[in-house]
């Protein structure tokens, strides 16, 4: 990375920290935070998210690779960390030289996990409905017997991850399995298991379901969308998404914009480029704007790998070096996460994570 970035985003390690502080206060002080850092923690930094957020108040991590759980650790982080079902059994040995706590959702893992010959922790991932990792109710007797019959695991816990958060009625049902789940579990021996089944959607809607452990994402990040951001509360980790202007020039009527020369100017315009394109993360169709010495530019032609261009005509003064407001406040405007989703067709929750693992990362502590 360079000392002076062409863009950057902007990460505000202030808002996680409150974003902890409000999940502890919805949850209460006996339940467990785990606090969810994959992907390197949704662009943000791993090493970053999980060192602040532990600071806040959570009480543990979880992970979605080892690369993540890496990072974590070169920051001599000792605290648990979960690691979800993404890993092989060929990667088993990783998982115990990290010290991560293992997730055991199919048997090859399992017997992977079983036969290291070194103790480890492992939670059970459970699949209630949701039809992804886990495994499914018939399974659960034998399941849970096998690892009794493993004295190399140390079983901590069971989690599931809840579908279908808007529908109420899916919701009970999926629940209702989880509870099936840890009878077997201690039918076959287990007592004091943390169990795990609310992220943050669920952990906002079903405050019967923050049991003994939660694992919010979007709520840690301040991601969330429509009512569930208001019934919230948080704040967005990423503050801004900026860029700054690398040429102006004029663009005449017979010139065709981009690549393709998909976008002919209708009339003489002038043209901004920042250095920004789908390399970082946006996608080449868009439709919006950046905001400009405080005024909107709209976006013109497809992104390139590199470079997006506005139409910065009705923008006097807009010259290099200006900044450039992809994402955020400029004056009495802003271009809120809600416009940037529509900008570029892709929710929240895509786009936000892409662009931040994309481009340089400057962190507002």
């Amino acid at each position: 990375m360079t000392s002076h970035p062409g863009a950057w985003v902007e990460i505000d390690l202030r808002a996680l920290a409150h974003n902890v502080e409000r999940i502890r206060h919805l949850v209460g002080p006996a339940v467990r935070i785990y606090a969810v850092c994959k992907g390197d923690g949704y662009g943000c930094g791993a090493g970053d998210v999980a060192e602040t957020a532990l600071k806040a108040g959570a009480d543990a991590l979880t992970v979605g690779d080892l690369a993540d759980a890496a990072a974590i650790r070169a920051r001599r982080i000792n605290a648990p960390i979960l690691l979800y079902g993404a890993t092989d059994p060929a990667s088993a040995a990783a998982v115990a030289e990290l010290d991560l706590t293992a997730t055991l959702h199919d048997v090859e893992g399992l017997q992977a996990f079983a036969g290291l010959g070194r103790p480890l922790e492992a939670f059970v991932k459970v699949d209630c409905g949701f039809g992804r990792l886990g495994f499914t109710p018939e399974s659960w007797p034998h399941i849970f017997g096998q690892i009794r019959r493993a004295p190399a695991l140390h079983l901590r816990g069971i989690y599931t991850h809840i579908g279908a958060v808007d529908d109420a009625a899916s919701v009970s049902r999926q629940a209702a399995l989880f509870r099936q789940a840890v009878r077997e579990a201690e039918a076959a021996g287990f007592t004091g298991l943390e169990l795990m089944a609310s992220s943050s959607r669920v952990l906002l809607g079903y405050a019967d379901l923050h049991l003994s452990a939660v694992n919010p994402g979007r709520m840690l990040m301040g991601m969330l969308e429509g009512p569930w951001a208001a019934l919230a509360q948080v704040i967005p980790v990423v503050r801004a998404i900026k860029s700054r202007l690398i040429q102006v020039k004029t663009v005449r009527p017979d010139m065709r914009i981009g690549y393709g020369g998909s976008t002919p100017a209708a009339e003489t315009i002038r043209a901004a480029i920042i250095p920004m394109g789908f390399a970082a993360g946006l996608p080449r169709v868009l439709h919006g704007h950046v905001l400009v010495r405080g005024a909107r530019a709209p976006m013109v032609g497809l992104a390139s790998m590199e470079h997006l261009m506005l139409d910065v005509t009705t923008i006097p003064g807009a010259a290099v070096g200006d900044e450039a407001v992809v994402l955020g406040r400029q004056g009495d405007d802003e271009i809120t996460a809600d416009e940037l989703s529509r900008t570029t067709g892709l929710e929240l929750l895509e786009i936000v994570p892409r662009l931040a693992r994309g481009l340089h990362r400057v962190y507002l502590r």
